[in-house]
């Protein structure tokens, strides 16, 4: 090398082996820490959807105290039903003389949604959550027969009324003060249909957040398939789903652990939606 040559022409370039071993360790490091990250993200988005349940149930608990400790779990006035979103959220008061807007005890929005579902995104989008009385977090909400029946609970209430115009509403709700073990009774849950392709808006096949579940339904729902009634809470998160209990304590819980509590529910659906029944 002479004295005006520059120094790097002396520096040897990577091989064709070092780079691919170069490439090897990158690829390595990346298949060990991506599976952490993705745990990681699992972690969050579960944690914020257990924070907006809290939220929703805060919301419950304050239209509880407004109408004598009891929370529609939901309403059919003339054909259509109401689930307690319809309620909470303001966009409408059934009532014995008719409808109108309501109290706004949760401001209609995403908190209504678990971000881990399939669906979550476009719901956002078409700012659906909050806004359709039908879709959201689910609400504990069997048939009357198996809340007596499957437990001899008896704060689960059904009542038939009629509008001045004629129209028929039926009534379930919720005492919440009869409660035998408010700390072990599911309330608010990850909740979805069965997966089903549906049309627009959804455009897509998958399980759609319900804003109702029944701990004893199996898998075809009341009356051989009906989006409301054959709802279960949805093990979304890693294998498991985040309930509120009716003493408004929120907690995420495997199956197992879910089927332990005095609600024994043993009905579920996996993360893809698919149903099964907890075997003990």
């Amino acid at each position: 090398m002479t004295s005006g040559e520059p120094a790097m022409a002396n520096r040897r370039a990577f091989t064709l082996v070092e780079l691919l071993v170069v490439v090897a360790i990158i690829a390595m490091l990346i298949a060990v820490l991506l599976p952490a990250l993705n745990k990681a993200k699992d972690a969050a988005i579960s944690v914020d959807c257990l924070s907006r349940q809290r939220q929703l149930a805060v919301g419950c608990l304050m239209y509880s105290s407004e109408h004598n400790n009891t929370v529609t779990a939901t309403s059919r006035a003339g054909g259509t039903w109401h689930h307690w979103i319809t309620y909470i959220s303001g966009k409408k008061l059934i009532t014995p003389n008719g409808s109108t807007t309501g109290q706004v005890y949760v401001s209609p929005g995403k908190t209504y949604g678990c971000p881990a579902f399939e669906s979550y995104e476009s719901d956002v989008k078409r700012n659906i959550y909050g806004n359709n009385p039908r879709y959201g977090y689910g609400m504990y909400s069997p048939r009357k027969q198996d809340h007596k029946t499957a437990r001899g609970w008896d704060f689960y209430k059904y009542l038939k009324t009629k509008t001045p115009s004629g129209t028929t509403v039926d009534w379930y709700w919720l005492k919440m003060t009869r409660a035998p073990s408010p700390s072990g009774i599911g309330w608010l849950a990850d909740a979805s249909t069965y997966v089903k392709t549906w049309g627009w808006p959804w455009s897509m096949t998958a399980a759609l957040p319900s804003g109702n579940w029944n701990p004893d339904q199996g898998d075809s729902g009341l009356g051989g398939g009906t989006i409301d009634w054959g709802a279960r809470i949805r093990l979304v998160h890693n294998e498991t789903a985040n309930v509120v209990f009716m003493d408004g304590h929120g907690a995420n819980h495997s199956d197992k652990e879910l089927y332990e509590t005095p609600h024994k529910i043993k009905n579920f659906r996996d993360a893809t939606g698919a149903g099964y029944t907890y075997q003990p």
